[in-house]
């Protein structure tokens, strides 16, 4: 994903949002059995050198607690910053 949540290339999403800067909603395709992932974020190229990023395994808040939504978060330093990322829900 680019860091305006761009998909770039996918197997397994349906669409990626970004809520708020450094948070975004990657909803997975039907089928993906959550008790049987687990989700895995790394920041992508062109990210910034102290970087940050996270991956919600459970149902997000910010994705609406939605069982389809990944919650995904990127910062630099501690703050929410928009970074591009690579997701993996095995």
């Amino acid at each position: 994903m680019k860091a305006d949540a761009t998909v770039v290339r996918a197997k397994g999403v349906v669409r990626v949002d970004k809520v708020n800067p450094g948070r975004y909603c990657v909803t997975v395709a039907e089928g993906i059995d959550w008790a049987k992932s687990v989700p895995q974020a790394t920041l992508g190229p062109g990210a910034k050198w102290n970087g940050e990023i996270r991956v919600a395994t459970e149902p997000s808040a910010v994705c609406g607690k939605d069982a389809r939504k990944l919650g995904v978060y990127t910062g630099v330093n501690g703050a929410y910053a928009d970074q591009p990322f690579n997701v993996i829900v095995p």
